[in-house]
């Protein structure tokens, strides 16, 4: 596990903080310090890495980087690149100012008609794209993996692991 403050990839970036954990991966914030950009980097979680099949699971996760790095669409979360630290691999992403859709619902109560339909539509145009992709399936669409971009109403579609 990182902590805040590590530095990884040689410097290149400043882990700052857990953004979230689930039964796959774990993501950080950092800092990419050539830009002074924040980023989102996810890795395998402790369990995974602790796991017999290591290896398989983490060639799973480069798989999946891999893939999304291909995409190019303005609901699918951007992959930048692949580092690794001390034998594990991480996925550099763009940071996403936001909040998932389901501590959104539990902090601002049902969405507004307007604004469901526009998300629906949204997440629906990236599942086509992404479904448009050589054999790729979204097979974990739930509001924990929706984030609500914070400066204007638009949802990226996040976490691929099960894709």
């Amino acid at each position: 596990m990182w902590t805040p403050n590590q530095s990884i990839s040689d410097g290149k970036y400043i882990i700052q903080d857990v953004l979230g954990e689930g039964g796959f991966g774990i993501t950080y914030s950092a800092i990419e310090t050539s830009t002074e950009q924040l980023v989102a980097i996810k890795t395998l979680n402790g369990k995974r890495q602790r796991a017999k099949d290591f290896p398989k699971q983490q060639e799973r996760f480069v798989n999946e980087a891999f893939n999304l790095r291909a995409f190019c669409h303005p609901h699918v979360v951007k992959v930048h690149k692949m580092i690794q630290e001390d034998g594990l691999w991480g996925m550099v992403m763009e940071f996403i100012d936001g909040v998932d859709l389901n501590d959104y619902v539990d902090e601002y109560g049902q969405l507004s008609e307007n604004d469901a339909l526009l998300y629906i539509d949204q997440i629906g145009q990236a599942l086509e794209y992404i479904h448009q992709q050589d054999g790729m399936i979204h097979r974990d669409i739930k509001p924990h993996n929706i984030v609500l971009r914070r400066s204007k109403k638009e949802t990226i579609l996040v976490d691929f692991g099960l894709a």
